[in-house]
């Protein structure tokens, strides 16, 4: 005797982060607005960070070749977690 086959129908996504997004933003309400929040602050702080950086290269009085070997060494990718 066979066991009867549960059938699921699931949305096609060729993206498995997609498919996270999509079904995370259906159980938790406000997701996207919460996404859309730390993408902009994510940008308001990588401006300001950029600002910042380039305060302290003028104060050292730093060359092009000083700031791309510090650039190159701290790079971080922001928005990841």
């Amino acid at each position: 005797m066979s066991e009867p086959q549960l059938q699921l129908e699931l949305p096609a996504f060729t993206n498995r982060g997609l498919f996270a997004d999509h079904y995370l933003e259906n159980r938790l309400p406000g997701l996207a607005e919460r996404k859309a929040e730390h993408k902009r602050l994510t940008a308001q702080i990588v401006a300001l960070e950029t600002e910042l950086n380039d305060r302290v290269y003028r104060l050292f009085d730093l060359t092009p070749e000083e700031i791309r070997i510090i650039e190159e060494s701290t790079k971080y990718r922001y928005g990841e977690v």
